[in-house]
């Protein structure tokens, strides 16, 4: 990488493509992340970079995964997961059919929030 700047012992490494600046963060000795910084201004590219390598520092300490997954393959995820435990008997064919019809009316209507039936607490 041409004109790059390497920072914070080789972790963060900024550079620029098509006028823009992105990042390679190291996960490990062989596993990488890029992303872009959407800026032309390299002092404020270094700056976002530095904040992302901290953010994913954080959640490697959280314990949580360096990147997050989508809506929807969570949603296709657990729909999976009931349709295994349907077929082992332990969720009923009307639970599944429920779970389906909700995860389909959120991919159709994201914008309208489910409301709450019941007592609140």
């Amino acid at each position: 990488m041409e004109g790059a700047r390497y920072l914070e012992d080789g972790r963060l490494t900024i550079f620029k493509r098509s006028g823009v600046y992105y990042a390679r963060l190291r996960l490990s000795r062989v596993k990488y992340i890029w992303r872009s910084l959407k800026t032309t201004n390299e002092q404020t590219a270094i700056q976002a970079g530095r904040r992302l390598l901290f953010q994913l520092e954080q959640r490697a300490d959280q314990g949580l995964p360096p990147k997050s997954k989508l809506l929807s393959t969570v949603i296709e995820d657990y729909i999976r997961y009931r349709e295994r435990d349907h077929r082992h008997g332990k969720t009923t064919a009307g639970m599944l059919r429920q779970i389906i019809r909700i995860a389909k009316w959120k991919e159709l209507r994201p914008s309208i929030k489910p409301q709450i039936v019941g007592p609140t607490p």
